[in-house]
């Protein structure tokens, strides 16, 4: 008697999801992946991706944050501009008062020079001896002037005798500028004889003073003196000696007893 050996039934080999391979799958079955146990996801699913107006944002912001750094290094320039023109006209400004200060400081000390030297001269003058004060006599006033002092040393006149008028200067003033000499009618005073008798009623022109009644017989003259009306020179030096010796003048001639009549006018 054969023995036959019995044939087991075949196995289907099964796929990884325990099916047959010749089952059926649903139309709408996906089979999934797994990767140690894990379901594996597409790589270009993963990356998140940005959109159009994502980029178009980054953009403007960009654009705008350059455009203010543009506008704040322009400000910053502007401000540096405007701070560096007032320092230079600033400098300019302490630089030319520097300059006046410097020119007036020069000025100052030539002329304290100048009136050191005048008060010299007028110490020396002042202690002169009495000797030495002279005479001058005025023809065409009819007058002499007395006791004239040193500081009005070579005391001279210029006479206009059609007005009665004599302007009075010094040599010294002269030296110091031709143009204070009496000939050209500025110098240190003058002294005007008038007609008639002088009371407290009789009224002078503005800037004369009385001098003194100058009646001989039975005319009646008087006289006056005036001071400059304007500095004889641009000179400080002869400007300060043209006003001394002018308060001097005014001293010497309104004391009568400096004043004689010497013949009759």
């Amino acid at each position: 008697m054969d023995i036959k050996p019995v044939q087991q039934p075949q196995q289907q080999p099964q796929n990884n999801y325990g099916q047959a391979p010749n089952q059926q799958m649903p139309n709408n079955y996906a089979p999934q992946q797994h990767h140690y146990g894990r379901p594996q996801s597409d790589p270009m699913q993963s990356q998140p991706t940005m959109s159009g107006s994502a980029h178009v944002k980054k953009s403007h912001g960009f654009i705008f944050g350059y455009i203010g750094l543009v506008v704040l290094a322009a400000a910053v320039a502007g401000v540096y501009y405007w701070q560096h023109q007032k320092l230079t006209a600033a400098q300019a400004t302490i630089s030319s008062n520097q300059s006046k200060i410097n020119s007036l400081t020069d000025q100052n000390t030539n002329l304290q020079k100048e009136n050191n030297t005048l008060k010299n001269q007028s110490s020396s003058n002042s202690t002169a001896p009495t000797s030495t004060a002279t005479s001058l006599v005025v023809p065409d006033l009819g007058i002499t002037i007395n006791n004239i002092p040193a500081t009005l040393f070579g005391l001279n006149n210029n006479p206009t005798s059609s007005t009665m008028t004599d302007v009075f200067s010094t040599s010294g003033l002269t030296t110091a500028d031709p143009k204070c000499s009496a000939a050209n009618g500025i110098g240190i005073g003058s002294l005007i004889k008038l007609s008639g008798t002088y009371s407290s009623s009789t009224k002078l022109t503005t800037g004369q003073t009385f001098v003194k009644q100058l009646t001989t017989g039975t005319t009646a003259t008087y006289l006056v003196t005036t001071k400059p009306s304007t500095a004889c020179s641009t000179n400080a030096s002869a400007t300060t000696l043209q006003k001394s010796q002018e308060d001097l003048f005014q001293t010497l001639v309104t004391t009568p007893a400096n004043i004689t009549i010497t013949a009759s006018h």
